[in-house]
């Protein structure tokens, strides 16, 4: 999902933003809230299998979460929509089953 501190800035900021408590968040995931913290703060990362359950409790799917966190870098700064796309690209492939040769997209400026 990226760099741990990436992850849990993203992770931070989506909570916040959605106005969800770190117990209730923790509890909608199934984790406990030392857990959450730990996510939040960079000390951890969760494993892939928790990305539908963030995805459900932040209410965005899981290609909005991933992106948004590849978008969070340590440095607080947006990838360039060059490598976002990449990466939307590798994940609606790997969601697909194909390769990431046979996914376009297409933006309207």
């Amino acid at each position: 999902m990226g760099s741990d501190e990436a992850v849990g800035a993203a992770l931070r900021r989506l909570r916040l933003q959605k106005g969800i408590s770190l117990t209730d968040f923790a509890e909608q995931v199934g984790v406990s809230r030392p857990t959450i913290w730990s996510w939040e703060h960079g000390r951890t990362h969760p494993k892939e299998n928790r990305i539908p359950a963030l995805a459900r409790a932040l209410n965005v799917s899981e290609i909005e979460l991933i992106s948004s966190t590849k978008a969070d870098t340590a440095s607080g700064k947006k990838q360039s929509l060059e490598e976002l796309v990449a990466h939307c690209k590798e994940c609606l492939a790997a969601a697909a089953g194909t390769t990431v040769d046979t996914i376009e997209i297409m933006i309207k400026l």
